[in-house]
């Protein structure tokens, strides 16, 4: 198996075909988000609530938006052939994961063991959460971990593709774009 395809897609594929399947993605992920009564309400945010498809792609037309916008300022300060095209289809693509994780997120199994952890705590009791409900918290819970850390993956090998990055100031002036964007578009999308 070819792991570039699934790590770097950026180095593989046209900018035209990156621009379709990532529309493609915005698209049936805003599904998602209607169907499964999730909410994209940030660049790394899935929460349980109920939209309409109108309002889940809304917020992932922000959310690519703003994304977009901040990596094509960093991307000019380092280097000012970075062309918009190579920034949105980051913004697209890496948005993949966050998608699947709509999927698991309203999963009625895990919402039922949350709550026992939950009342166990406001109780003041021992946790009466038996330990294969622990084992399947923990797995649901490492899947989104690594569901997050591949689009951070994503974000990364998408964005030295884009811009050609290299040193430790252009990293820098990533994660800045990375934190603006989270705090920009929660707050956009909070707003509206």
């Amino acid at each position: 198996m070819n792991w570039k395809f699934f790590l770097n897609p950026f180095s593989k594929f046209s900018e035209k075909s990156l621009l379709m399947a990532g529309i493609l993605f915005l698209v049936v992920g805003s599904f998602i988000g209607y169907y499964f009564g999730v909410t994209y309400d940030g660049i790394f945010d899935v929460h349980i609530s109920p939209v309409t498809f109108t309002e889940s792609l809304t917020e992932n037309v922000i959310n690519v938006g703003i994304l977009s916008l901040l990596l094509f300022i960093a991307g000019i300060i380092i280097n000012s052939k970075t062309r918009i095209i190579d920034v949105l289809n980051v913004a697209l693509i890496s948005r993949f994961p966050i998608y699947l994780a709509g999927l698991l997120a309203n999963n009625q199994r895990i919402s039922e063991i949350s709550e026992q952890l939950i009342d166990s705590v406001h109780q003041e009791t021992p946790a009466s959460v038996s330990s294969s409900d622990m084992m399947v918290l923990m797995l649901f819970f490492a899947v989104l971990i690594l569901l997050l850390v591949y689009q951070l993956m994503l974000m990364v090998f998408g964005f030295k593709t884009a811009v050609n990055a290299r040193k430790w100031q252009h990293w820098l002036f990533f994660g800045i774009a990375l934190i603006a964007a989270e705090v920009i578009s929660k707050a956009i999308i909070h707003y509206i």
